[in-house]
């Protein structure tokens, strides 16, 4: 390979880079794929919502939003699961949250979509994300121990832990119907192809292929 090939694989390599670091930091965590609850009140495309995390340093942004339809099917959200990388040893929920918080790693179990990492929760309060208005969206900021650097990565990369049966999931959060009881479900996303990735080595592949 001559030098300027090389040049040119190294370019494509950090540009390929470039673009799933500022990917995965622009682009939150869509739910849902899937539905614990077989209620056609309840199906996966009702139950939509973004989280979305952002890290600077020990310190972890997430920001959950409510995209139910307030003129249809309507829920507000008051569980949110998520996971960690093995970096991570621990988070800490700052209580501005005023929503309560449980770290265990690998515990924290989700029915038929196995264990998770984080959880926060709020039972049926006032504080739930709501599908309209300013309580729409709610923001929790957590500190960070572990062995850093930390990246969006360590949080959207990582799986729940599953046994038989059970469904592996990135995020889930609960989705609660606050004037009809039995319309309640969780909602959760499946991992997807890491296209990026699979595009980047493509591209190298075919840059050092000889002719």
């Amino acid at each position: 390979m001559n030098r300027n090939m090389f040049r040119c694989v190294v370019f494509v390599c950090a540009v390929v880079l470039w673009l799933g670091i500022n990917f995965a930091q622009a682009t939150p965590v869509h739910l849902s794929d899937r539905s614990t609850n077989s209620n056609p009140n309840t199906l996966p495309t009702y139950l939509q919502a973004d989280v979305d995390f952002s890290v600077s340093g020990s310190t972890l942004t997430l920001t959950c939003t409510n995209n139910t339809n307030a003129t249809g099917h309507a829920f507000d959200i008051n569980e949110i699961w998520f996971n960690v990388s093995d970096k991570i040893t621990n988070l800490t929920s700052d209580p501005g949250a005023q929503w309560n918080f449980t770290f265990n790693r690998d515990a924290i179990a989700l029915s038929g979509y196995g264990s998770f990492d984080a959880r926060f929760y709020d039972g049926r309060t006032s504080k739930t994300i709501k599908p309209t208005g300013a309580n729409s969206t709610k923001t929790f900021t957590l500190t960070i121990s572990g062995t850093g650097p930390f990246t969006v990565a360590d949080f959207t990369d990582s799986l729940s832990k599953t046994s038989g049966g059970e469904v592996t999931a990135k995020i889930g959060a609960n989705f609660i119907n606050p004037t009809v009881g039995t319309q309640e479900a969780y909602g959760v996303t499946v991992p997807e192809p890491a296209t990026i990735c699979i595009l980047g080595f493509g591209l190298s592949a075919l840059l050092f292929r000889r002719k």
